[in-house]
Formats: structure tokens, C-alpha cells, sequence
């Protein structure tokens, strides 16, 4: 509906003068009627009547701004969408003008400047002056012939500005009423032929400027309206004052008119639009087998819908449907004068496979494979306890009871369904720790009563192998389990009984030591352990003491426990370190190796730490070395240990021979030979010449050169010789060198 809101001014102005009363002009504005438009986008002309013709400074607003061509005009094109309400609201100048001599036909009167009255007919008008005038060429004989706003034919204020910035060129004061809007206006216009050089104007309203900066048309004697919005708030007056913004001299030259004050109210009012023309806007969608779609005409006074499978109403405004295939719905609506159709294409897409076992029972710590079958990857909710939460398998782990979502997705629809795993608590028993008793005596076994099933094994010895609590009587050590069970789960725990057969104490094995040395004893059976003789112990209280006897001596030991006391002996024989004599020829000559042997007063041992001894445990030993040495050799007695070193010397001078010889006969000298103080055997013994010519060879190793060469005596020279031989030993060696003949 339309809203048409009309403001009427009550007050009643008293004319004194004439003694008239006359009603104050009405303030409103009509939108138009509300409408309807039946196909949509659709474009209305909009067309706001205000009960007054409004001032060229009249505001004008609709909104919403929304599909109009221009929301600050009376008569904006809507282009149309949806419904929708516009507002309309504009500012109406109302009343008489509040200004005593607007349009100065009264002549220099009612109003005030900073400028002194002039009016220099045929001369010329002078900077900060004024004159009331029909043409400003009157007062100044340079200026364009211009007429006034009023008539054409009235008087103007025709002003000549001067060179001070925000000079005043026109002031009043008025009576205004407080909390109330007013529309200051004035006209003004150019006369001046300097038209590129123009002032500007403000408004000071009480003193304060209202930030304005009106501008004025350059070509002369072409009017313009500066407007000003003004709100009194509590005052009672006010002072309205035209301000010149420049101090320039050239152009600065224009004239005032038909300067008003007026009431202004604010009328506002509304238009509806309503639209038709779509049923549905886009209604097409992809639905999931067996899920519930719901359908809704937006517009209309009756429905009527087709084909009516499996619609819950087909008269309805909403309809819903079971969507099980494809399908497309058509409604027809009538309603606002308007019939309309519109089509719901509805695809329906078949659900994804999804199986999931039954329900599960299972006992906490233990595992289940979730087994299901789908047709693409299914995801788990919650992941808790899941070995992995998109698979179709999955392994869950589950410490409390814990239901699974499956959900299975192919594209459009998902499905989703449930498994629980019931998880039970195992039994909780606790047998208590291990366990000693003697033999022949008894102990109870217990654990907590109150569940289904109990199995102790092995039976033997027990009074009752399916009770929570037996007596246990064994006649060797052994392990008794049992299992519980109980709503499906089971636990197991076990104990073992030490039964102690009252052993003997067991004081260990014989052992030696040599003199002034020590030996651990280490007694084992017993519980509580005493030795003697005690005196060469340092704990006689103990199981393992630390012995030192000066001499052989058999300890006792007396061991006790709870089954009862043993005792048990163990000797420690003391024996003197090895006492051993050796013959061996500590000078070894010409390689033939010597003999080591030992000979001791006891059962000894023997380790040779030299590495060429060929039998390391021997008690006599052949060494050869090549040259001097030492032979060390450890003699133990089980007990003892002595060090033995045997120096060895080496002499091997095999081979001696001369470096010169004279052969004449002198009996001194004369021959060149081997000579040797060790066994050998030659392989031969050659001599060449200076040119390597074999002048002598012989194997006999007493062999001799006399200097000669084939029955001749050989020159004065140095000859060379070669020796090669063998020791007794095998091994061979080769001798080479020089040897001067001088005769």
C-alpha cells in the first residue's frame, strides 16, 4: 500500500498590517501507488509529486539506490528484479521569504556590508563599493549592460569587490525558530570583461563560515542560484552573511539578487513493487535416491502442480516428494493478476554401495577387522583406535566401547551407516609373587572371586584346579597358571613355588693359591652361612668370603634356612712357587742351535713366549736364532707362576777371506783361499778377471789359487771372486768381493 505522508503547518500567520490570516503551505510528497509487475526484470517510470514545486536547491533521495537510473531526481526508471519498497524523501522550501529587501526593489535598505554606498551614474564604480541599480553599466561605464533576476526590469546589488579576502557583501539578521531546517539562496551574476579572474562566495551564518565556495558563471549577466541547508538547532536569530572569498581587482565585479530564506520540511514516502513471473528462481537440482525433496511456489494465490507422482499435494504452494528417478515438475500459478509456469528438473542419483557387518563383541586389548564391502573408499568417524580411518578394512583396537560412522561418497550423494564394538573388561586377577616354601609344606592360592569360570594347571598338588582359591601342596618347584574367564574374556596369570627339599649346603670345589696369595670361597643352599676356622677369613658370616691361609687348610661351612642346617668342606692348597734348574750352551757357533731343558721338583707347566719355539708346553726346547737373544718361559704350578730367561749368544764367522795375496814363491803369502771356521759344504768358488773372464773355479772348500791361468802367471790387477755354499744347517749364502794380485 502506499504511504502517503503529509506534514501540515499548523501555525497561523498573523498579517498585522492587513489584518488577514492565511494557513501555511502543506509539505508532502506522493511516491505513486504500489503496483505489480508480472514478468520480471521489468523497468517502471517512477514519478514523485511533492505538494510543492521544489527550489532548485531541493534535495531529492530514494532509496533503496537499487535498479534506478538516477536516485536524486523526482522521476527516476527502475529496472525491476524482485519486489521491492523505494522510499522517496525531499526537502520543500515552505512559507513567505524571511528576507526584508531580497530582491532590493526597496532600494539601500534593510541590509548591511562592509562596503560604502556608491552610485556613480555615467562614471565609474570603485573597488569595496556598492549602489542599488536596474544595470550595472549605469555606475560603471565598463560594464556589461546587464538586467536584474527578479523581473528584468527591477533593481539589483551591483558590488565592485575589493581587494581583501572574505570582504562581506550583504548581511541581515533574522528571527528564526529553533530546531527547524531553512534554505538560504541568493543569485548572482558577472559583469565584469575580466572573465578569467572571477570571485568566489561563502555563507557565514552567526559568524561561523559554512564552508562553502559558490562559484559565479563567466560569461556576463548569466544568473546562478548558490543554495545553503541550514539547521537553526536552539537558536532564536541569525545572521546571514554573503562573503567575497577573493582580494583580486581585476573581475572581481558582480551583482546580487532575489536572495531568499524560507522553512524547509522533509517529506518522505514509499512505493511497492511486487513481482511475479518466476515460480521458482533456478529450482534445477541433483537429489539422492531416497531422500526427501521439498518444493515451493514463491508467488500466487492458487497452485497447481504436474505430474502429481508421488507429491505429497499437488494444489499446494509446497509439495514435497520421496525422489527415487529423475524427473521434471511443472507448477502453474495464478495470483496478482498475473498467471504464471515454471519447471523443477530434478536428477536423482543412485546411492553408493555401503555394507557393514553386524554389530561386534570383543575384549578390550584384543583387535577386530572391520570387514566392509562399498563401492568406493569408505571414511571412518571417529578415527580412534582405527589402523587407518579411509579404508574399507580397517583394524580397530578399541579400549572402550566405541561406535563407528562409515560414510561412502559417489560424487552427489553419500551414504552413511553404523557399526558398535562392544568392548568387555577382561577379568582382573592378580596372583601374588613368586614364592618358597619347604617340602612337605602347603600354601593357598587365591585370586578374586565372583567370576564365571576358573582353570588352574598344572593340578598337581592342588586340592581343587577349578576354584578362585586352592590349596597347594607340590613336592618339587613348579608354575601354576590360571585362567579366568568371564563374559566372554579371559586373563591368565601365574605363580611359581620354590619348594625346598632341606638341600645340603654346598661349600664349592677344591681350590689352590700360592703362598701369601688369597681365593674367593662362594658357599650356595643356605639362607644363613657360618665358616671355620675362621681365623684367615675376612667374613666367616657370609656365603663367599675372602680366604688367605698360610698354609693348606680344609674349611668347614654350616648352612641354615627354613628347612633346616647342613654343613660341607672345601680345601685350599697353598703351594711354593716352582723350583726349576736349566742346561742349555748359552753361545751358540756356526748356526748349530742349542738345547733348553728344564727340570723341575714338581708337576709344572710350561709356556715359552718366544715365537720361534716350535712346542710352546715343552719342558726342553731347541733354539737356533741368527742373532742374540733371550728365551723367557712361564712355569706354573697350578697355583704359582716363576718367570724364567735364558741370554743366548750367537758366533757365526763362517768365512774369512784375504783381500790381497802375493804369488812368488816366497813361501809367504802365496795363495788365495777360503778360510773357515764353521762346516760348510761349496758349490763353488770362481774368480774372474777384469773383462769377466773365468780365470779359476774349484768346489773343494780347501781349494787354492796360486795366481796362475792356464800355467801362466796372471798380471798385477784385482781380480773378483764368487763364493757359493751352504751351512750344515741347509741354508745357503753367497759371498762376493775383490781380491788384489801384487808380486
Amino acid at each position: 500500500m502506499k504511504v502517503h505522508l503529509e506534514f501540515i503547518l499548523l501555525s497561523i500567520l498573523i498579517l498585522a498590517c492587513s489584518g488577514t490570516i492565511s494557513l501555511a503551505q502543506s509539505c508532502s510528497i506522493f511516491a505513486g501507488n504500489d503496483t505489480t509487475l508480472c514478468f520480471i526484470p521489468d523497468t517502471l517510470h517512477l514519478n514523485a509529486q511533492p505538494s510543492q514545486p521544489l527550489d532548485p536547491c531541493s534535495v531529492v533521495e530514494w532509496t533503496p539506490a537499487t535498479g534506478l537510473s538516477d536516485p536524486n531526481i523526482l522521476d527516476p526508471i527502475a529496472i525491476v528484479n524482485s519486489s521491492i519498497t523505494y522510499h522517496v524523501t525531499a526537502n520543500i522550501s515552505i512559507g513567505n521569504n524571511m528576507v526584508t529587501n531580497g530582491d532590493f526593489e526597496d532600494g539601500n535598505t534593510g541590509f548591511t556590508n562592509g562596503y560604502m554606498y556608491d552610485c556613480p551614474f555615467g562614471g565609474y564604480l570603485s573597488e569595496f563599493r556598492y549602489c542599488v541599480t536596474d544595470d550595472p553599466q549605469n555606475v560603471h561605464l565598463g560594464a556589461t549592460s546587464c538586467s536584474d533576476h527578479t523581473s528584468g526590469n527591477g533593481l539589483m546589488l551591483v558590488v565592485n569587490g575589493g581587494t581583501t579576502v572574505n570582504s562581506n557583501v550583504w548581511e541581515e539578521t533574522i528571527a528564526v525558530s529553533p530546531n527547524t531546517y531553512y534554505m538560504f539562496s541568493f543569485w548572482v551574476t558577472n559583469w565584469s570583461s575580466f572573465t578569467n579572474l572571477l570571485p568566489t562566495f561563502d555563507i557565514n551564518v552567526n559568524g561561523i563560515s559554512q564552508g562553502q565556495s559558490f562559484s559565479i558563471n563567466s560569461t556576463q549577466c548569466l544568473w546562478k542560484e548558490d543554495c545553503l541547508l541550514w539547521y537553526s538547532d536552539a537558536s532564536t536569530s541569525a545572521t546571514f552573511q554573503i562573503i567575497d572569498q577573493v582580494d583580486y581587482y581585476g573581475g572581481n565585479d558582480f551583482s546580487i539578487d532575489d536572495i531568499l530564506l524560507q522553512e524547509v520540511c522533509v517529506a518522505t514516502d514509499s512505493i511497492t513493487i511486487s513481482v511475479g513471473g518466476v515460480v521458482s528462481a533456478s529450482f534445477d537440482t541433483a537429489a539422492c535416491e531416497g531422500s526427501t525433496i521439498s518444493m515451493s511456489a514463491s508467488y500466487g494465490n492458487t497452485f497447481q502442480w504436474s505430474p502429481t507422482n508421488g507429491l505429497s499435494c499437488n494444489t499446494c504452494q509446497t509439495v514435497s516428494f520421496v525422489a527415487d528417478s529423475s524427473i521434471t515438475y511443472y507448477a502453474y500459478v495464478t495470483g496478482n493478476g498475473c498467471d504464471y509456469s515454471d519447471t523443477f528438473n530434478i536428477s536423482v542419483d543412485s546411492l553408493p554401495l555401503l555394507l557393514l557387518p553386524d554389530d561386534t563383541f570383543l575384549c578390550a586389548g584384543s583387535s577386530v577387522q572391520i570387514d566392509a564391502q562399498s563401492s568406493s573408499t569408505i571414511i571412518w568417524s571417529p578415527s580412534q583406535f582405527l589402523s587407518c580411518d579411509s579404508c574399507n578394512n580397517p583394524l580397530s583396537t578399541p579400549i572402550s566401547s566405541i561406535t563407528y560412522i562409515a560414510s561412502v561418497t559417489n560424487g552427489t550423494c553419500v551414504i552413511t551407516d553404523s557399526i558398535r564394538l562392544q568392548v568387555a573388561q577382561p577379568p582382573l586377577i592378580s596372583l601374588a609373587a613368586d614364592t618358597s616354601v619347604c617340602f612337605g609344606v602347603g600354601l593357598l592360592l587365591a585370586v578374586d572371586s565372583g567370576y564365571a569360570d576358573y582353570l588352574w594347571s598344572p593340578s598337581n598338588g592342588l586340592s581343587c584346579s577349578t576354584c578362585f582359591s586352592t590349596d597347594a601342596n607340590p613336592d618339587s618347584t613348579i608354575t601354576y597358571s590360571i585362567a579366568v574367564s568371564d563374559s566372554g574374556c579371559s586373563s591368565i596369570d601365574s605363580i611359581t613355588v620354590i619348594v625346598d627339599k632341606d638341600d645340603a649346603v654346598d661349600a664349592g670345589k677344591d681350590d689352590s693359591l700360592c703362598v701369601s696369595g688369597s681365593v674367593q670361597l662362594s658357599a650356595t643352599g643356605s639362607s644363613t652361612y657360618v665358616w671355620s676356622p675362621s681365623a684367615s677369613l675376612n667374613d666367616a658370616s657370609i656365603s663367599n668370603p675372602l680366604a688367605t691361609p698360610a698354609t693348606t687348610t680344609q674349611y668347614i661351612v654350616q648352612g641354615s634356612d627354613a628347612c633346616g642346617a647342613t654343613s660341607d668342606t672345601v680345601v685350599v692348597f697353598v703351594l711354593n712357587p716352582p723350583v726349576v734348574t736349566a742346561s742349555y750352551d748359552s753361545i751358540i757357533y756356526c748356526h748349530a742351535g742349542t738345547q733348553i731343558t728344564l727340570t723341575g721338583e714338581g708337576e709344572y707347566s710350561y709356556e715359552w713366549l718366544n715365537p720361534d719355539v716350535s712346542d710352546p708346553s715343552a719342558s726342553s726346547v731347541f733354539v737356533n736364532p741368527d742373532e742374540e737373544s733371550v728365551y723367557s718361559v712361564t712355569v706354573s704350578n697350578r697355583a704359582c707362576d716363576t718367570v724364567l730367561q735364558f741370554p743366548v749368544l750367537v758366533s757365526n764367522a763362517e768365512v774369512t777371506i784375504p783381500n790381497a795375496f802375493s804369488p812368488n814363491d816366497d813361501g809367504i803369502n802365496d795363495f788365495f783361499y777360503i778360510l773357515h771356521t764353521c762346516p760348510i759344504t761349496l758349490d763353488y768358488f770362481r774368480i774372474f778377471n777384469r773383462w769377466g773372464e773365468l780365470i779359476f773355479e774349484t768346489n773343494d772348500i780347501e781349494g787354492k789359487w796360486d795366481g796362475t791361468y792356464k800355467n801362466e802367471n796372471c798380471s798385477v790387477d784385482v781380480y773378483v771372486y764368487v763364493i757359493y755354499a751352504h751351512r750344515i744347517s741347509g741354508e745357503n749364502f753367497i759371498m762376493k768381493g775383490n781380491v788384489t794380485l801384487v808380486r
